[in-house]
């Protein structure tokens, strides 16, 4: 098959260890066998750098979250026993004023 630019061999050696390539790569990784691409054994380090950032970040906002839900629940709770009371007190004044009203022989004081 004729093609407009034919195949030629590259002349970079990746095994080379004065070659260029082969100095930008990293070192041999326990992890993870040696690979000839260092473009991309750059942006696996890159990738573990930032995963570790991300999930660092989003366990904060995480606790974060769970801080704010229980301050509100916290919150709400308080706001329910200060209604509950309010009528309480509403109705013990109400008592206290039906109380004052009755004819001295029915009071119990």
């Amino acid at each position: 098959m004729l093609t407009h630019h034919p195949y030629k061999e590259s002349d970079v050696k990746l095994n080379d260890e004065d070659s260029k390539i082969f100095k930008c790569c990293r070192g041999n990784a326990p992890d993870d066998p040696k690979c000839t691409d260092c473009c991309y054994d750059e942006w696996q380090d890159k990738l573990k750098d930032v995963t570790k950032d991300y999930n660092r970040e989003e366990e904060k906002a995480l606790q974060a979250k769970k801080r704010y839900e229980f301050a509100s629940e916290k919150s709400q709770r308080y706001r329910t026993w200060l209604d509950e009371l309010d009528k309480a007190e509403e109705l013990a004044r109400q008592i206290c004023h039906q109380l004052r009203k009755m004819p001295l022989k029915y009071s119990f004081v």
